[in-house]
């Protein structure tokens, strides 16, 4: 049986003895409740179809820009949580929060890419890759190519 997203709320509110009420555990508690799979999995599907269905308003570089900086406005927003910044702080956990970004960033690229290439289809403009060079690699190009890019890095080190 699922329990009621009132009694998840409640459930979240072990706080450890001598802890003083904030103004955040509010917050703290309702995102704790999104994050129970049976509700976190079917609310990432639905903003996923969203994102799916209006990625041509959601990639546009003004939408985009208010995306990233409400983003990092609530991950700085979270440091302030002791816990969190705890973790976020270790030089192991330093990677992933440039990953997230770029995870972010990268999704956002080819999302616009994709638009830019359904308007120009819709206008009957060439696509953006069309001007690219369409010399398949094969496996003795890519052997060499690698082996030119392992002698560079080597130097580099």
């Amino acid at each position: 049986m699922v329990p009621a997203f009132g009694e998840i709320l409640a459930s979240a509110n072990n706080r450890p003895a001598g802890h003083q009420p904030g103004v955040a555990d509010g917050l703290k508690d309702f995102i704790n409740g999104l994050c129970e799979p049976y509700i976190f999995v079917p609310l990432t599907v639905v903003l996923l179809m969203v994102v799916l269905v209006g990625y041509r308003r959601l990639t546009k570089p003004a939408a985009a820009w208010m995306i990233g900086i409400g983003f990092t406005l609530f991950y700085i927003l979270s440091a302030f949580d002791p816990d969190f910044l705890k973790i976020i702080a270790k030089p192991d956990n330093v990677p992933i929060t440039m990953m997230i970004y770029l995870t972010g960033f990268c999704l956002w690229l080819g999302l616009r890419q994709a638009a830019i290439n359904d308007e120009n289809s819709e206008k009957g403009r060439p696509l953006i890759e069309s001007g690219a060079d369409d010399k398949v690699l094969v496996w003795p190009d890519l052997v060499y190519t690698e082996m030119i890019c392992l002698v560079l890095c080597t130097v580099v080190l």
